[in-house]
């Protein structure tokens, strides 16, 4: 994403690349939502 290339129409997969962006989002996502469980159970853990 940091390559001025990659915001050609699309990818050598054939992805576009709103498909690729969304797709990072997605991922964003799960990952703070990861985080925030992991957070919880610490808390559990910890008391």
């Amino acid at each position: 994403m940091s390559q001025p290339e990659f915001y050609d129409n699309q990818d050598d997969a054939g992805k576009s690349v709103e498909e690729t962006l969304k797709q990072v989002a997605d991922v964003q996502s799960q990952l703070e939502k990861t985080y925030e469980r992991w957070e919880e159970l610490e808390k559990l853990r910890n008391g």
